[in-house]
């Protein structure tokens, strides 16, 4: 009589939990968030900036330029510029220095290049305040060309790491994959004749986009 009663049992529960089914409200997946943070300490004040795709702090910028001295593609994506206050900028910019095109990788052969490539994974740093622009480098740029391989690298004591997180799709970027990014950053920057030197930590998760 063990395995009836067995049978009853497990048809006595499938019974209620399709009752349960039929009266509950259906089961919705939430919808991920587009949602970047930045944490900067500029000569020891802290400022914590978060936002999405309601409140983006400027326009996002995607280019692609050619190194004309070396013939290679200089892939740069970031904010133009991110207001701190009344008289502060700050802007970055992800760039991938590479020999080859790499503008037709979807988000996930992306993150694949990336893992295997990371020292072609690096950044611009930009702080304006007032009259005065503090950068990590500079160098010429025109048009679609630069001279990127010979720019003026300013900073000192520059530390540059970062991790790659999930890929993911937001309605808000009309389903444009995304690839997580956890950026940790500290340097002193200077003025381009290095006069004038400012101390910055940053500590951002941004999104990277796919090169169109």
């Amino acid at each position: 009589m063990r395995p009836i009663i067995i049978l009853t049992s497990l048809a006595f529960l499938f019974f209620f939990s399709c009752n349960d089914n039929e009266q509950g409200s259906p089961i919705v997946e939430a919808t991920p968030e587009l949602e970047s943070n930045i944490n900067i300490n500029i000569d020891g004040t802290e400022e914590v900036i978060s936002f999405d795709c309601q409140n983006t702090p400027s326009i996002y910028a995607s280019g692609i330029t050619t190194d004309f001295t070396t013939n290679k593609l200089i892939f740069d994506q970031g904010f133009t510029e991110i207001p701190i206050s009344a008289d502060r900028i700050f802007n970055y910019k992800i760039i991938l220095y590479y020999e080859n095109d790499i503008s037709n990788l979807d988000i996930n052969q992306l993150k694949e290049f990336i893992r295997e490539n990371p020292e072609t994974v690096q950044i611009e740093v930009s702080l304006i305040e007032g009259d005065l622009a503090y950068k990590n480098q500079f160098y010429n740029l025109n048009g679609l060309e630069a001279m990127y391989e010979e720019r003026n690298i300013v900073a000192e004591n520059e530390v540059f790491n970062f991790t790659l997180g999930q890929t993911n799709s937001f309605d808000c970027l009309d389903n444009l994959p995304t690839l997580e990014m956890k950026i940790k950053y500290s340097a002193d920057l200077k003025t381009k004749d290095k006069l004038n030197v400012i101390p910055i930590d940053l500590d951002m998760d941004i999104h990277l986009r796919k090169w169109q």
